[in-house]
């Protein structure tokens, strides 16, 4: 019953580390503004963020294959969170 928002953000390696990574954050909208509700670090470098329902998201990320140089990953491996109010959960590490 609260307008919230799922925000992906990518921190980036300086100086041309390849050290990036990303976090899922919640946001809800309250009367004085976008109050930061949780977050949790995704494994691997996400390529796309969708709604699966009021409470699950979907990330697809690429991680590591083992033939795989470090800068390129190459395995496309969905994830599933479900928000639990405060938390994220991962339900699924399905391939």
């Amino acid at each position: 019953g609260q307008e919230g928002a799922v925000v992906l953000v990518t921190v980036e390696g300086k100086g041309g580390a390849q050290n990036g990574y990303q976090t899922l954050a919640v946001f809800y909208q309250q009367q004085n503004g976008w109050q930061f509700k949780g977050k949790i670090v995704v494994n691997g470098s996400a390529s796309g963020l969708k709604q699966v329902n009021a409470e699950v998201v979907s990330i697809s990320s690429l991680t590591q294959g083992p033939d795989d140089p470090d800068c390129c990953p190459s395995v496309e491996t969905p994830q599933e969170y479900k928000w639990l109010g405060n938390r994220f959960l991962e339900v699924t590490a399905s391939n």
